[in-house]
């Protein structure tokens, strides 16, 4: 099943890294927007999400330790596109996630692409009655200037305080259960 998603993506690189992901899904008529925000350092990753299925609720996921994902290096194919893959495992469940990201000759990302493929293990072994999915970004729009940290800040509803309670992913990753995605990257 294919789903037509738009929205925007910041991005800021750094010793810690940030992300925010705004999305629009029409799931046949009715439309779900997704929040989330990502920071990511050597060692965590960290992951907030709110679904406006329900709104009172702010997913997390953190990977760290041996769940933090292992990735190869970004490598350069002939046709100039970079591959990267790597693999997340959580309990006994292990996605490994193909990357590839098309630039433009100024060094600004035209395309991205995630192919993922989830994998269960019976015990003995890494089987494969998992799934696949797959994810294509396109940029529309893109800014010339950077955002800063403060953009990337989380509502009160993720940090715990005022009586909200975190929600708790367990064994999934957000952005791997989206489907094909046109997107705008922002700011």
């Amino acid at each position: 099943m294919t789903l037509p998603i738009t929205g925007t993506l910041d991005y800021l690189s750094g010793i810690t890294q940030y992300m925010k992901l705004e999305v629009l899904v029409d799931t046949r008529g009715e439309q779900v927007t997704s929040d989330s925000w990502v920071t990511s350092t050597s060692t965590v990753v960290n992951e907030w999400e709110i679904v406006s299925s329900d709104p009172t609720t702010c997913g997390m996921e953190v990977f760290s330790g041996d769940s933090y994902p292992q990735c190869s290096a970004w490598k350069r194919t002939p046709r100039g596109t970079y591959t990267l893959e790597c693999t997340v495992t959580v309990e006994d469940i292990k996605t490994t996630v193909d990357f590839s990201a098309v630039l433009s000759g100024d060094n600004k990302l035209v395309q991205m692409q995630e192919n993922s493929t989830t994998w269960f293990f019976d015990g003995k072994r890494w089987k494969w009655p998992g799934m696949k999915d797959a994810i294509t970004i396109t940029m529309t729009e893109q800014s010339n200037s950077p955002p800063s940290p403060s953009d990337f800040a989380l509502p009160s509803i993720c940090d715990g305080s005022e009586g909200n309670e975190v929600g708790q992913c367990t064994g999934t990753i957000p952005s791997i259960c989206l489907y094909p995605v046109t997107g705008v990257l922002s700011h």
